[in-house]
This record gives C-alpha cells, structure tokens and sequence, in this order.
C-alpha cells in the first residue's frame, strides 16, 4: 500500500513532473503486529504516552520499544516515497524508516508520527559492463545474493546474515565478517528523497567524495550523514554497490588459541594469526568466538580460497530457495540447555571445531553458502512446551587494535559478574534471567566515510559483540544496561567506542567520550526541518538542536499546490465492460504451463520448496512432483486439463496406503486450516480494528475461497 498526499511543484530529477499515482485506500494504515490493545507494560515503555485501545503500536525486534504512531506505510515506488512526505510534512508529522526492524533502541520508530517500511522498495539490477548491483533499500541482502550468484558475483561487506534489509544496514553502517570494512566503503551512491531549505521534497543522488580535504558539496556532505545517520537525513531509496567475485573457499577451524600472551608482553597467539589473516588476500571471510567462561581463548574460523586451480575461479553456488537456519534441534540445545551447561558447549565447540550456533558448514564451500544464513532463528524464541516471555539482546564494543588485551583483562571481572547474576540472580530477579549465550570477535578497519564513525582508529579496531537472552522485565533490563555501560567505560578508556543501533542505556556523559561529533552531527541536523525523527534522536541528539528544529515551530512549505483525488474506481457499467469475453482473442488460454514449470530448472525448484510447502501442503511435495511428471511425459495428457485430471484422480480417487498416512494426510489438512484460520483472522481483525477511523465497510471480496465469503 502506498500512501500519498499534496504534490509539489518542484519535479524529480528527471525533469518529468512529479504525479503521485491515485490511492483509493489514502489515509489507511494496517495495524503490524497484530492490533491488540498495549498492555500496561507496552504503554509505561512508550515514553510516558498514553495507551488507547485505538492507538497503534509498533515494536522492533527486541520487543521493549513498543511505540503509538500515526501510521504505517509501504511505498513501491520514490514517488510513493515523495508523496508520503508531502503528506507528513502538510500534516505536521514526524517520519521514521524501518527495513527489518533489527535495531533495538528506536531507531526506526517514532511517536505519534508515520513510520515508512521499504520492504515493496524490492528491486535489483546488476551492470555486469561496470560490475556495480544497484538495490532498493527494502531488498534483504538474501535477494541480492540471489540476484549476484546467477552472475558469479557475491556482496563485498555483509553481516553476519543474509535476512536484513540493505536499507537498514545503509542506516547504521554496519560491518560484518565478509570484509574489515565497514558497509560504506563499497557505497558509490545512494539516492535520498528529502526536504529541500524551503520544505519542498526532492530526490538527490549521494557520491562519495574523491577529496576529503576540499569543501564537500551538498552531496557529498549528505553521503556521510546519512549512512549510519539513522534515517535523520532522509529516506535512502537505492544504493549502488560494489560485488566481488563468487570464489570456492576452504573452512580452517583453530581452536583455543590463546587471547592473552605470556607474561603479558607481545602478541597473542590469536593477535598474531588474526594478524596473519587480515594481510592475507587469500581469507575471504573470518571471524572468532571468545571463551566467555575463562577469557583466555577463542576459536578462529577461517574461510579462505585455496591454492588449487578450482579456488582461483569464480563459481554459482547452488543456494537453496530460504537461507539456512538453525535446526530446532539446535535451537532447543542452544537456547534452553546449553545455555545453563556452558562448560559442555564450550567443550564441545572445541572439539567439533564448530560453532553450536551457526549451520555446519563443510569443509569445501563457496563465499555465497557463507553467507547464505537467517538471523530469524537467533532473534525469536524457540518455545516447545511452554511460552516464555523472553527476548534477545546485542551490545557490541570496538577498541583498538593494539588494546586487544587490555580489554580482556578489564572485562574478565565484568564477565564473571554476569556469570553470576544469571547462575544466583539477585533478590529482585531469579536466576536464569539474563544470559549471555556468546562473544564474536569482528575487525573492522578506520572508517573515513561517515560523519558519526564508530571506529576511528587509525590501524583499526577489534569489534566485540555480546549476545545475550533476558527476561522482559524492567529491572533485567536495567542490569542489563549497567553491564553495558561498565563494558562500554573499559572501551571508551581504551580510545575507543561502542554500537550505537542497540538498547538506550546509556547517559550523555558516556555517549559524549565515545562520540565527540556528536553536537555537531545535532548542529548538521539543526539544518534541515524537523519532519526525519526517531526515538534515539529525541532521547540523545534533540538536546544539541536548537528549539528552531522543533517539528512544533516548523513553517509550512510554500509553493504547495493541492492536488484533487480523481475517482480511481470502475463503475459497474465500465467493470463489466472491461471484463474480458471468453472468445475474446486477447484472454490467454494456457495449455502447457505443467510442463513449462517441470522444464524450468528454477521454477521447478520453487514450486516444489515453497509452494507445495508453504502453500499447498495437503499431501507430500516429492509425492506430487512424481505424479505431475509422470502424467506430463504421457503423450496421450495434451493439455493442463488432462494433467489436472491425472493428479485429481490420483489423490482423491484412492485411499491412504496406510492408518500412518493417512493420518499423515489428515495432519497436513488440520495444520493447512490452522494456517488459513490465523491469516483470515488478523487480515479480518486489521480490517475491524480500523473501523472507528475509516468508515464503515460496504463491500467485503475474498479472493481464493470460490466466492464462498463474496457479497455485493
């Protein structure tokens, strides 16, 4: 759905004048998640707002931000976008951007205000003549992985996994273990709709500067605001990247290597074959665990091209349709039992070589089956028997390269405490409240490309991320925020800093050491009006912007013009009219689209894994497969009817071989209803929920049900 407004005079780019396309559904807003009233809960942690059973509510993935707004919108296009801040800006709203909803402390919501979600920003190109993808930000790195293997090619710096928007990691700049880089180093532009200094909206194309020392232009000035400026610059619509090759790597796994060097001169044993890796062009992709029981070791695992004449070559890996996640197997063992049984995770991991935590990997892969992994598995809850009201949580520190270990001796005393806490509790919490599952240890290289860096060390900086399991409660969560600003102090005392996107725990003070640019990042800001907002912004950034910033005092733009809605809506008359006739020589009669899709490699794949899982899940999907292909290598099936007829005749016109099938059968069918129950009823209750603002329904058309539940 998209949502548009006024128009502007002022026209893109292109020259072409700026018309939002007609929106019949102007002014809706669907409720995501579903449209419950807040709890007491919900409505204490909306920053002292009050709770309606009318408001709607957003959340992000660490279900403590839960936050009323305005209104929720799915732009498709940059015009969709123009349009909805044409709307905000004329009525006075603030503007948030979401992509995955992956940062936790507010940055992609905003009170009372309209939050933009890009996932319909979804398209793709890749110029194979100048080997640069050009994404939507509402891409997940997953579909440009797709998009690039087809051609050999993989993402140069990419997360961890593979299932967050680009967006979102344009906004917070994110690094990863595909590069020491940070994401803006392979950004050449980015286009950014935006408020020009007279309040018009406009579209400009971002670069990179090619001389820091000159004077930036606008662009070039905005380039390194907004990646990892948190939306407050406006909304990135399209980035265009730089790819690498897809390559065939080899898995080294090292284990207990040594994090603190004897007698505590010199190197480390992990410092000196980290520093081995980094000057190796070979390593394509590393990254490191820390023994969070002693701090004395970690594991380094190693993805490197090897030295045979199959490494040097670019490949396609054969990805399956989802990226892979950890099994449920895995994500009882990890979340529920090894967490209280560290030392035999820990012991195990050792032995094994491999993290209990991500999919194994083999030891011959390629760069793209690295990178093919969901982060869905690691951020919910993995309830079997019982629901818990539990969530996960990040924190993550950079210090130099050469405080390494210093920071493990200062952080040990930190660690042992939060041992503690989840092992004894406290006398307001029970044990087992906050757990700390794990520590990856990351590198990421100086940063010049960004006004609000987080790693400014000239020679880099190791990256520690704490991954942790809370209860939801408010004192754990305060506990949780006191270990972090302990480990944070260690980092800032060290010259270096700590991640901005996560939980808000931090005072001024603190945030001021780590990031000295910070009033002038408010004081860039003060320069532009108040409609790009969020809940960190006002909680951190507010503070150092002048009262003329407020959205309260904005001027209304000028030069706006109003833009009449034309009826968008058939008449019946017309409807009919344009219904196509069934002789009419323009319907498309299909008579060979089953053996079309056996022939296509990937549709085959596609309807086999997602359609007959996903959808049409009633019978075994290999059981169909056999059954379609058979009927359409018969010559005497001419057409899709006859194919049809085959498969209707053979699952309706015979009995289950067995009680166990057929009770198989019967399973698929009562989970198949269950599916379709939930789904009708939060469409049904998204559509009642909004009734009190919308009108009255007065026609209701459910497709797919052959016109059971359709009413004139």
């Amino acid at each position: 759905m998209t949502a548009t407004s006024k128009s502007s005079d002022l026209p893109p780019p292109n020259e072409e004048k700026y018309r939002p396309p007609f929106n019949p559904l102007e002014g809706c807003c669907w409720p995501d998640p579903d449209p419950s009233p807040p709890t007491e809960e919900e409505g204490a942690s909306t920053r002292g707002g009050t709770s309606t059973t009318n408001e709607l509510h957003l959340n992000d993935v660490s279900r403590m931000s839960s936050t009323p707004v305005e209104g929720i919108f799915f732009p498709r296009t940059e015009h969709d976008v123009l349009g909805i801040l044409e709307r905000a800006r004329n009525s006075r709203k603030q503007v948030s951007i979401r992509g995955t909803q992956h940062s936790m402390g507010g940055h992609s919501l905003v009170q009372n205000g309209f939050v933009i979600d890009s996932k319909y920003l979804n398209c793709i190109r890749y110029d194979s003549s100048t080997q640069l993808v050009t994404v939507q930000a509402g891409c997940s790195w997953a579909d440009v992985i797709q998009c690039l293997n087809q051609y050999q090619k993989s993402p140069k710096v990419l997360q961890s996994y593979c299932t967050f928007s680009v967006g979102g990691t344009l906004s917070v700049n994110a690094h990863g273990i595909s590069s020491d880089e940070t994401l803006a180093s392979c950004v050449r532009a980015f286009r950014l709709a935006r408020y020009d200094e007279r309040g018009q909206v406009q579209m400009i194309t971002c670069t990179r500067p090619n001389d820091h020392t000159a004077e930036l232009r606008l662009e070039e000035e905005l380039f390194g605001l907004a990646l990892g400026g948190y939306g407050l610059f406006g909304v990135i619509t399209e980035c265009t990247l730089e790819v690498v090759d897809n390559c065939n790597l080899t898995l080294d796994s090292l284990s207990k290597l040594s994090v603190v060097a004897e007698g505590g001169k010199g190197m480390s044993e992990f410092e000196r074959i980290w520093e081995a890796c980094r000057k190796d062009s070979s390593v394509e992709i590393k990254l490191a665990r820390l023994n969070i029981l002693s701090l004395e070791s970690a594991s380094l695992y190693i993805f490197r091209r090897g030295d045979n004449e199959n490494s040097s070559q670019t490949t396609s890996s054969n990805l399956p349709l989802q990226p892979k996640k950890l099994s449920l197997v895995g994500r009882l063992l990890y979340k529920w039992a090894l967490p209280v049984l560290k030392e035999y995770r820990q012991y195990t991991e050792d032995v094994t070589g491999q993290a209990l935590d991500m999919p194994p990997h083999s030891f011959e892969t390629t760069r793209n089956d690295v990178l093919w992994e969901s982060a869905v598995p690691l951020s919910k809850i993995y309830s079997p028997l019982v629901l818990v009201e539990d969530t996960f949580v990040l924190q993550e520190f950079f210090v130099p390269c050469g405080a390494f270990q210093d920071w493990i001796r200062q952080a040990r005393p930190i660690y042992q405490e939060i041992d503690a806490y989840q092992r004894l509790g406290t006398e307001a919490v029970k044990p087992q409240s906050l757990i700390l599952l794990n520590t990856t240890i990351r590198f990421v290289e100086q940063d010049k490309h960004t006004f609000l860096s987080y790693a400014r060390s000239v020679h880099g900086c190791y990256a520690f991320v704490l991954y942790y399991r809370i209860k939801l409660l408010d004192q754990v969560e305060r506990d949780l925020g006191r270990f972090h600003n302990r480990f944070a102090d260690v980092a800032v005392g060290l010259g270096g800093t700590f991640y901005l996107p996560y939980r808000k725990c931090y005072n001024d003070e603190l945030l001021q050491k780590a990031y000295p640019m910070l009033k002038e990042f408010g004081e860039k800001k003060d320069k532009t009006i108040g409609v790009f907002s969020n809940e960190w912004f006002n909680r951190y950034v507010r503070p150092h912007c002048s009262e003329s910033n407020a959205f309260s005092v904005l001027p209304t733009a000028t030069g706006t013009n109003v833009r009449v809605s034309q009826p968008g809506v058939m008449s019946r008359e017309e409807f009919m009219a344009w219904l196509p006739r069934q002789d009419s020589p323009t319907l498309e009669r299909r008579t060979n689209s089953y053996r079309a899709l056996l022939r296509d490699k990937t549709l085959r794949k596609r309807f086999e894994e997602e359609f007959l899982v996903n959808v049409f899940n009633l019978v075994d999907p290999s059981e169909t497969m056999r059954v379609m292909s058979k009927a359409a290598w018969d010559p005497q099936n001419q057409t899709d009817l006859h194919i049809f007829e085959v498969l209707h005749g053979h699952f309706h016109g015979q009995s289950p071989s067995s009680p166990l099938a057929a009770l198989e059968q019967g399973w698929r069918g009562v989970r198949q209803l269950s599916h379709q129950k939930a789904e009708l009823t939060h469409e049904t209750a998204a559509i009642l929920h909004r009734l009190g603002l919308f009108g009255r329904i007065r026609s209701y058309l459910s497709v797919g049900d052959h016109g059971k539940m359709v009413r004139s």
